[in-house]
C-alpha cells in the first residue's frame, strides 16, 4: 500500500499544479479524467478526482479530527484497492503554518506519530491509529504569493 500511496501522493501534487492552471471547467474535467485515469493505472483500483466544485469538496468521509476549522476544501482525489483506500484531500487556510500545525499535534493526540518534519515555511507530519487501520500524512505549506496555507491531508484506511 505504501508504494501505491507514494504514487498516489505524487499524481495527486502534479494534478493540483495542474489543476491551478486551469481556468475553464473543460480544462478541469480533461484533467480530473487524465488523473482518474493515471492513478487507476499506477495502482490497478478505481479513481476519483474532486476539484473545488461550486459549495466545496466533500469532506464526509475524512474523520473531524482531520478537519481543520474554516479551511476552504480546493481539490479531493481517491482512490481504492485490494489494500485499503486512500484519499487526498486540499484546502487552503488564512492561518499561518504554525497554528495549523499546532491545531494537528493537538487534535491528533491519541494518534501515534510516524513521522515529523518541520521548517519554517512548513510541516509534513504522518499518524496512525494504534490500530494502524487508519494514517494520515499531513503536509502544510505557506503560500507566500497568495498570503495563504495550503494543507494538504493524505488520509488511508486499511
Amino acid at each position: 500500500m505504501r508504494k501505491s500511496l507514494t504514487v498516489l501522493f505524487c499524481l495527486v501534487l502534479s494534478l493540483a499544479v495542474v489543476a491551478s492552471f486551469s481556468c475553464r471547467k473543460a480544462s478541469e474535467a480533461v484533467a480530473k479524467k487524465i488523473a482518474e485515469k493515471a492513478i487507476e493505472g499506477a495502482s490497478g483500483g478505481k479513481a476519483k478526482v474532486d476539484l473545488g466544485a461550486v459549495g466545496g469538496v466533500d469532506v464526509s468521509s475524512l474523520p473531524e479530527a482531520l478537519r481543520y476549522p474554516g479551511a476552504k476544501g480546493v481539490a479531493k482525489f481517491s482512490m481504492s484497492g485490494e489494500e485499503g483506500k486512500g484519499t487526498s484531500y486540499v484546502f487552503e487556510t488564512a492561518d499561518p503554518v504554525a497554528n495549523v500545525t499546532a491545531f494537528y499535534k493537538k487534535a491528533l493526540v491519541g494518534w501515534k506519530t510516524s513521522m515529523t518534519m518541520e521548517t519554517e515555511k512548513g510541516t509534513v507530519m504522518g499518524y496512525v491509529t494504534p490500530d494502524e487501520k487508519q494514517s494520515a500524512i499531513i503536509t502544510i505549506g505557506a503560500d507566500d504569493s497568495k498570503k495563504k496555507t495550503t494543507l494538504s491531508i493524505l488520509y488511508a484506511t486499511k
